[in-house]
């Protein structure tokens, strides 16, 4: 089946309706055009999704916090899974007629199918919109997938099959998931089961993962894809889903919160863990990011990362508030 999303019959009219977008783009020579989509395309990133993720699950819906939070962290392990089984060149690996925009490169190494910000989009925004059934703001956020989806390929960083396959694998974790957090909530002790399943199978995949033999392509002497490129962002996407998950996991079984509190102690608890997170974005994004360390210094770093955002913070805001002596409703 893997065999199938390299034939040339199948890529062929993808790259030709790709060159063609490249033409529109080139024609209308704007800068507003492009930076709407590279703003738009941010929305796939792991920033943004984390923020709503967190925010929702600190101060207004646990439950729907841990659906929206298990969305994420299992479209990263499936996602990552993926592109290292299909090994699918980016389109100008393709085609040498691909000139993706400069600026949309920074997150698009390795390879392509499927396209991460298809998948992370569709999960978190699909998710929200099966949750909460608003006609407008559903409409609203159904309209976003699809305008992260023809980013990427606007950008020219994926063809259309690495985003159809993205929006479906999304799609299928929509729906699966739901029922899977109401049957653990149900029982907590479901939730540690879980637990131990999630990391037994994502630390076999992380393994498979990092021994697998990867494609030996050179363009001019030079390796087309660095297996360890690919493989340093397998390890990153791996361990901040598995801090991700181990710690709503362990929250929900072992020191369940709650968000039925004033709208004030809401933005308190928001205003607090945002900070928290900017300012950790900012050292990774000062010390991490294009630096070369060893897998396992990334893995434990970003896990910590992971599991201070699902149990850290909330350990801390439930002391503060229990010294504090702050009421829930």
């Amino acid at each position: 089946m893997i065999e199938f999303f390299h034939c040339s019959s199948l890529i062929n009219p993808q790259i030709e309706f790709l060159l063609r977008l490249q033409e529109v783009r080139n024609s209308l020579d704007s800068s507003i055009v492009n930076d709407f989509f590279l703003l738009i395309t941010t929305l796939g990133e792991f920033i943004i999704p984390t923020i709503i993720c967190s925010t929702i699950y600190w101060c207004f819906d646990v439950v729907l916090g841990v659906y929206l939070f298990s969305l994420f962290t299992t479209n990263l392990i499936v996602a990552q899974l993926f592109k290292m089984l299909a090994c699918v060149y980016r389109p100008w690996i393709l085609s040498d007629k691909i000139q993706p925009l400069e600026k949309a490169l920074r997150l698009a190494s390795g390879y392509s199918f499927p396209s991460g910000h298809s998948v992370t989009t569709t999960s978190i925004f699909g998710g929200l919109a099966y949750i909460l059934k608003h006609k407008i703001f559903s409409s609203f956020l159904l309209l976003v997938i699809f305008c992260v989806m023809f980013s990427r390929m606007w950008l020219g960083v994926h063809t259309p099959q690495d985003v159809i396959v993205g929006f479906l694998t999304g799609l299928v974790l929509v729906f699966s998931l739901k029922p899977f957090i109401d049957w653990c909530e149900a029982d907590k002790n479901r939730y540690l089961y879980c637990l131990i399943f999630l990391n037994v199978i994502a630390i076999m995949c992380l393994m498979f993962i990092c021994f697998k033999n990867y494609p030996a392509d050179y363009i001019n002497g030079m390796l087309i894809v660095n297996p360890r490129t690919s493989i340093y962002a397998a390890v990153f996407c791996y361990a901040y889903a598995l801090g991700l998950a181990d710690g709503f996991l362990i929250c929900r079984k072992f020191f369940p919160f709650d968000t039925n509190i004033s709208f004030k102690n809401k933005i308190f608890r928001a205003i607090f863990g945002l900070l928290l997170l900017f300012i950790v974005f900012y050292l990774m994004n000062t010390y991490l990011w294009g630096h070369s360390y060893s897998y396992k210094f990334v893995f434990c770093t970003i896990f910590t990362l992971g599991l201070v955002i699902t149990a850290g913070y909330p350990a801390i805001f439930m002391a503060a508030e229990k010294f504090f002596k702050i009421r829930h409703n």
